[in-house]
């Protein structure tokens, strides 16, 4: 198993398909609006998202507008996510040979039982390629990481929506974070910003257990170290019916790893061998850890109108205009926020 690049510098695109022969296989990929990673020129490839190509349209108009998506770039569905397995929604398409999700994993409430779900609509040995954020050097840096107990949790209860506790953590501790100041060492300062309190994120909690409702939230959090530990202590108890193929820890000034799984039969001892003990991890300067003391929730960006529309009321009212990412509980997240 490959754990670190090759010599040569490799390209975001590199890494993600380092395990997959896209040319000769046939995959879905996740998600990817007007930014496909594999083009159908390069391969068999499905694409798959929430809704149709005509309701994406309609949906992303006013967001082109701020030049973040393109309507007329964005790729035709062939797959949409509408509550079914994966296998029945790929139907007579599938199996498929690799799935390429970036910057999915972590909006999932149920991470093991998604990749299982996924896993039924493999063929032997197919891939799973992930792009995940580290939370070293995101707005999640002041949240505590994401630990074997959460996901398995997550998993004995078969949860299609973020916890009350995940939407206080999400909203009360996310901030700004220069990745290259994390990088350098230097001293994180993390800056209030009025309005956003701990009562706030309460109030949001509340309103998922009275109405049912809930923000899109990362309800995982990892670097990449924290991945490799919690999944192999999630391969071992025979979760997942995968091995890891790679795994590229975040490089220098960027803000996210990636992982390759491969559906193996093998047993789950020798698939949990396959995790890396020494993932390297950057070390952090002292004062870059999270303050308990300082909750805040710094708004990285005005909300745009289009994602207005898609928090639910309750959700709008009780956020006043705060930032949250899109509202949904669907198994695969169609964008690439983070």
């Amino acid at each position: 198993m490959d754990v670190n690049a090759s010599p040569a510098v490799q390209s975001r695109k590199e890494k993600v398909l380092r395990c997959l022969d896209v040319r000769n296989q046939t995959g879905v990929e996740i998600g990817p609006l007007d930014r496909p990673i594999v083009s159908r020129s390069e391969g068999n490839v499905l694409y798959m998202d929430h809704l149709d190509t005509e309701n994406l349209k309609r949906k992303y108009a006013e967001h082109a507008v701020q030049g973040l998506v393109s309507v007329e770039k964005l790729v035709d569905v062939d797959l949409v996510a509408d509550g079914r397995k994966f296998a029945e929604i790929l139907g007579d398409r599938g199996p498929v040979d690799y799935v390429i999700a970036s910057h999915v994993i972590e909006h999932i409430p149920d991470p093991v039982g998604w990749l299982c779900d996924l896993a039924e609509g493999l063929t032997d040995g197919g891939l799973v390629s992930l792009v995940v954020p580290d939370r070293l050097f995101t707005f999640d840096h002041y949240r505590r990481p994401s630990n074997a107990g959460d996901l398995i949790d997550a998993f004995l209860q078969h949860r299609e929506m973020a916890t009350p506790g995940q939407i206080f953590d999400y909203v009360a501790n996310v901030a700004v974070v220069d990745p290259m100041t994390v990088w350098k060492g230097e001293l994180l300062q993390r800056v209030p910003s009025p309005g956003h309190t701990p009562e706030q994120a309460l109030n949001l909690a509340r309103l998922r257990l009275s109405d049912n409702v809930a923000p899109d939230v990362h309800c995982s959090v990892f670097s990449a170290n924290d991945f490799a530990d919690v999944f192999r202590q999630i391969i071992a108890l025979d979760l997942l019916p995968y091995e890891i193929a790679a795994l590229e820890p975040t490089a220098f000034g960027e803000i996210e790893f990636f992982v390759t799984l491969r559906k193996s039969s093998a047993s789950a001892k020798e698939r949990a061998a396959t995790v890396p003990l020494d993932v390297p991890a950057p070390a952090l300067a002292e004062g870059t850890a999270s303050d308990p003391d300082r909750f805040s929730l710094v708004i990285p960006m005005r909300v745009p109108g289009w994602l207005r529309a898609m928090i639910p009321a309750p959700v709008k009212k009780a956020l006043k205009g705060s930032l949250v990412h899109r509202s949904s509980s669907r198994r695969f997240p169609g964008a690439r926020s983070s």
